[in-house]
C-alpha cells in the first residue's frame, strides 16, 4: 500500500474487527506486561509427529501492531482473553510492506 495513512488505518480496521484482546509479557523477572490485540492464526501445522518418530507440537501464528508492541520477542507470552496462553516460539518479523505488523510462530 503506498499511503502508510491508510495502510494503518486498513490494519487498524483489522484488529478492531477481527483481533482479540491479550495480554503480552517479554521474557524476564523484571518484565512489564502490555495490553494488546492480537490476531491468532489457528494451528495448522504440526512439527513432527508420530510419523516422523517425534511428539507432534502444534503451531499456529499470532499477529500484533507494532504501535501496541514495539518488540516482541521469542519466549514472551501472550494471555488471550479467554484463559489462553501461547508463547512465541519464533523470531517475529514485519513482513507487510509498511512494517505496521509483527507476524510470529506460537505454541
Amino acid at each position: 500500500m503506498a499511503n502508510p495513512v491508510l495502510a494503518q488505518m486498513a490494519v487498524n480496521a483489522s484488529f478492531a474487527m477481527h483481533g482479540r484482546d491479550a495480554i503480552y509479557t517479554p521474557p524476564g523477572e523484571d518484565a512489564e506486561p502490555v495490553a494488546c490485540r492480537v490476531l491468532v492464526g489457528r494451528p495448522d501445522a504440526t512439527v513432527g509427529g508420530l510419523a516422523a518418530g517425534l511428539p507432534g507440537l502444534a503451531s499456529g501464528t499470532l499477529e500484533v501492531r507494532k504501535s501496541d508492541i514495539a518488540a516482541p520477542v521469542r519466549g514472551g507470552v501472550f494471555a488471550i482473553d479467554g484463559g489462553v496462553s501461547l508463547a512465541v516460539a519464533s523470531d517475529p518479523k514485519a513482513a507487510d510492506d509498511e512494517r505496521l505488523v509483527w507476524n510470529m510462530t506460537v505454541r
